[in-house]
């Protein structure tokens, strides 16, 4: 018996843009392709993995529409966002450059309170 293939999800977005928001999927393939999209001419295994590469640009029509902005921000609008969000508190350096080991704990802890510990240990039962 043979296999029939059904088409996967990949795929099925390439439809769902196809019909529903063809002008987006060609403004961006235009973009990226520099021709437009015909899926007569472009099977989808070919056409899945150059939508794939659209939608990586997280400027792009395409992946604005799936996570359903209203706009897309472009770099002056992430910058100002960025100077918007900065601490107002000491300047900290970036979390690649925190010293403190992988757990993100101090590199002096204070030492138990051994006599909360025997008092907790008895209220759980563990002696």
């Amino acid at each position: 018996m043979g296999h029939i293939r059904q088409h996967g999800p990949k795929s099925l977005t390439l439809i769902w843009f196809w019909h529903n928001h063809r002008a987006t999927l060609q403004y961006d393939w235009l973009a990226a392709w520099h021709c437009l999209y015909d899926p007569d001419a472009l099977p989808l295994h070919v056409a899945w993995p150059m939508l794939e590469e659209i939608l990586k640009n997280r400027s792009s029509h395409c992946f604005a529409t799936l996570a359903e902005w209203t706009w897309i921000p472009d770099a002056a609008d992430r910058i100002l966002y960025a100077f918007s969000h900065k601490p107002t508190g000491p300047a900290r350096n970036p979390e690649w450059q925190q010293t403190a080991n992988g757990m993100r704990h101090t590199m002096n802890p204070r030492p138990h309170d051994m006599k909360a510990r025997r008092e907790l240990n008895k209220r759980l039962g563990i002696d």
